[in-house]
């Protein structure tokens, strides 16, 4: 994104990581070498996806392609925030630093390499991409993992009610309790388990069956369902 904080690199730093990389796979002989390409994209592509060498190569490759990757940020266009993510995301698990990860792209800072990692996931999740929205989720999601065995206690409540309300006719509000009562089904037994935690697949879904329920009562609260005054 041409918003974001980068400081520029040459093409010869781009060409010393490429080398890097290439050098470093050569001397090792790594079994899938044959599959390298000096095209940046394709490379930082193999970086990801092979690797047949020890974890402190790995860390080395890792750290080269994001020089690669920024030095060619044009020619990446749409794959560059996926492909950074990825770089960012196996670095971690490599065991490198934040600190470690921003020096390849101009010795960025812990913080600025931090955002952009929750940007990555927030996209990964479906959320807009900054970190604002992929913290909120979090906030959320930990809310429903301590008090979602009661919303769900209440939820099961609803669906029973479809039939009623639609011989009231309101048919879409009958819907949206048969919706729900779908959505949870999809949910595991240990979801309502008071003895088990909530799976974190569980989550996901009840992420969902939460904003079904904000609908339900946004619909119970409209002026249409309220109770005759005297």
């Amino acid at each position: 994104m041409s918003s974001r904080k980068t400081r520029p690199l040459s093409d010869r730093a781009r060409r010393d990581a490429t080398d890097a990389i290439l050098d470093r796979r050569r001397r090792l002989g790594d079994p899938d070498l044959e599959k390298a390409s000096d095209h940046p994209v394709e490379l930082v592509t193999y970086v990801l996806e092979h690797q047949r060498v020890s974890r402190k190569a790995i860390g080395a490759d890792l750290l080269d392609a994001l020089v690669v990757l920024e030095g060619a940020r044009r020619q990446a266009q749409q794959e560059f925030d996926r492909l950074e993510h990825l770089l960012l995301e196996q670095g971690i698990t490599a065991g490198l630093s934040l600190t470690e990860l921003g020096v390849p792209v101009g010795g960025l800072g812990k913080s600025t390499i931090h955002n952009r990692l929750l940007r990555g996931r927030a996209r990964q999740a479906g959320l807009a991409s900054n970190e604002k929205a992929l913290r909120a989720q979090q906030r959320g999601d930990r809310w429903l993992a301590v008090h979602g065995k009661r919303l769900l206690a209440a939820a099961h409540h609803l669906p029973a009610h479809a039939e009623r309300v639609a011989e009231h006719g309101d048919e879409d509000f009958a819907d949206g309790l048969t919706e729900l009562a779908e959505s949870l089904a999809t949910l595991s037994a240990a979801a309502t388990d008071p003895a088990q935690p909530i799976p974190a697949a569980d989550i996901t879904r009840m992420r969902f069956i939460a904003a079904r329920l904000r609908v339900i009562l946004h619909e119970i609260t409209a002026p249409h369902l309220a109770p005759p005054t005297r």
